[in-house]
């Protein structure tokens, strides 16, 4: 039995052909401590689908069953079409905080895809028949302790990632954390925090590239969101203030400008002005515009 928790937010996401709401619902609570509420503590940690006019649920995926480690499903969805043994599907994706990558027919709500994005993800070894990861009974909080990867803080929160039609991949800034889990809710967060922008192949969550920041320290979710862009480039930031540009295909850095604030604080938007087209980045509590000449 769920005593609480479960509850959006982060920004819905919409498909105005289908006319549903996409969004993820938090962890369960108590928070960290599932020895009180037995069960998967269903639609928490949860991707569901609801009718736009009616608030029916159409549909819903459970990411972390019974989840003890405050990882919840809260992360920004995407959608995107893409051709499927030989169909073309829509598709929704979403790079959880819990490490993983899933994939989900957004009509039917089918999984497709259920893939680790780090080998160290080890609060599950396997996942379910319909692709929900069945936790592991041993890696729940502990009396003497149990090392979890990620850590709660997760490999990637708020800030969204991107998908690009050019390229076919999803690009997030992801993070490394390990926490130590102990009962009542209690974890020591430990490891080397080190930023990475990843470029995923969202049918088998293959990584086609990585980019390792140089700087530590990124934890809190203090990496900026993404932008990609139909020039084939795609923008973000680091946690020590620069400004990128990367190649979508080879992950290649084109271009930097280092900002007065310690991060990019955003995911980047762009827009046409008077026929030419901006970048627009936020850092600390300024806006910085970017246009060619």
């Amino acid at each position: 039995m769920v005593k609480g928790g479960g509850s959006p937010w982060q920004p819905l996401t919409y498909d105005p052909e289908l006319n549903l709401l996409f969004f993820g619902t938090g962890n369960p609570d108590p928070i960290k401590d599932g020895a009180d509420r037995p069960g998967d503590n269903l639609y928490t940690s949860t991707i569901v689908a609801l009718d736009a006019d009616s608030g029916q649920l159409k549909w819903h995926f459970q990411m972390v069953p019974h989840d003890d480690h405050d990882y919840d499903g809260t992360q920004t969805t995407v959608l995107f079409s893409k051709r499927v043994a030989g169909k073309e599907r829509k598709l929704l994706a979403q790079v959880s905080r819990s490490g993983f990558l899933f994939v989900l027919d957004r009509v039917t709500g089918e999984n497709l895809v259920s893939q680790k994005i780090f080998p160290e993800v080890n609060w599950t070894d396997h996942n379910r028949p319909n692709g929900t990861p069945e936790p592991t009974l041993a890696k729940s909080p502990q009396a003497g302790g149990v090392l979890l990867f990620p850590s709660s803080e997760g490999v990637t929160n708020w800030p969204s990632p991107s998908y690009s039609p050019q390229t076919g991949l999803i690009y997030v800034n992801t993070v490394k954390s390990r926490g130590v889990f102990y009962p009542k809710g209690r974890e020591y967060i430990i490891g080397s925090f080190r930023n990475s922008l990843r470029a995923l192949d969202p049918l088998t969550g293959r990584v086609a590239w990585v980019h390792e920041y140089l700087e530590p320290y990124g934890i809190n979710a203090r990496y900026p969101g993404v932008l990609s862009t139909a020039g084939g480039l795609i923008f973000t930031g680091d946690v020590s203030g620069n400004f990128v540009a990367f190649d979508a295909m080879s992950g290649e850095i084109l271009w930097h400008d280092e900002l007065p604030s310690y991060s990019v604080s955003n995911a980047p938007i762009s827009y046409v002005l008077d026929g030419k087209q901006h970048i627009v980045v936020g850092s600390g509590d300024q806006l910085f515009a970017y246009t060619l000449p």
